[in-house]
């Protein structure tokens, strides 16, 4: 998924909503910066922009290149026979196989298996059988 979420989209919109509101109420710029805890150079560009200009404008049109994508399958592979497996094991693996072109940092290996644990792999794919049944048995 490399655009912008939708629901990123949707909470940048409603703060571009809600910044003219409060502009149109009479606040200046410092004042709805600090109202809605967002830097006073974020709504200055809000407030320069129409709808239509924001629509258009990169803030909606993000394309995020992950530096791992290239990788993807030998991780969703991964993931999907052993959910549990943390992102440093998932490093130690891709370093295992691609011990050439494998280099970036444990923080962008850890992102981007968030990513694939939040947008690929299934929510109850993540949960153990182990600790279910624990659950399970103890209400009995």
């Amino acid at each position: 998924m490399n655009t912008l979420s939708s629901s990123s989209f949707s909470k940048k919109l409603f703060m571009w909503h809600k910044v003219n509101k409060l502009h149109l109420s009479g606040l200046n710029k410092s004042q709805i910066s600090r109202e809605l805890c967002i830097d006073r150079g974020t709504v200055r560009r809000y407030l320069s922009m129409s709808e239509e200009e924001f629509l258009n404008s990169s803030v909606c049109n993000r394309i995020y290149n992950h530096k791992l994508e290239s990788y993807e399958n030998f991780i969703v592979g991964h993931l999907r026979r052993r959910p549990y497996l943390s992102s440093s094991q998932i490093e130690d693996r891709l370093k295992e196989h691609y011990p050439d072109t494998f280099n970036v940092c444990s923080k962008t290996v850890y992102n981007f298996v968030s990513h694939v644990r939040k947008n690929i792999i299934s929510p109850r794919m993540m949960k153990s059988p182990s600790v279910l049944m624990k659950r399970f048995l103890n209400l009995l």
